[in-house]
């Protein structure tokens, strides 16, 4: 595996290596965010609306929203 995610598994079962999987994601990782550079060899993409424009789409279908609870982060020293 990679040298940023180990130990994938799909219902229970150990990723192929050699399989093809589609997978889901937001628009900056889909473009090589955060390293994860492999993204961008994904072949037959389906694109749907951008990240953003669903956000602004989902609050304008249910505002207002009330926000999520703020214990909900851990910080660990």
């Amino acid at each position: 595996m990679g040298s940023k995610v180990s130990n994938i598994q799909i219902n229970g079962v150990d990723l192929d290596m050699y399989a093809s999987y589609r997978v889901s994601m937001n628009n900056f990782l889909a473009g090589g965010g955060d390293g994860f550079t492999v993204f961008k060899n994904g072949t037959d993409p389906l694109v749907g609306v951008t990240d953003i424009d669903a956000l602004v789409a989902h609050f304008q279908a249910y505002s207002p929203i009330a926000p999520g609870p703020a214990n909900r982060i851990t910080f660990l020293p």
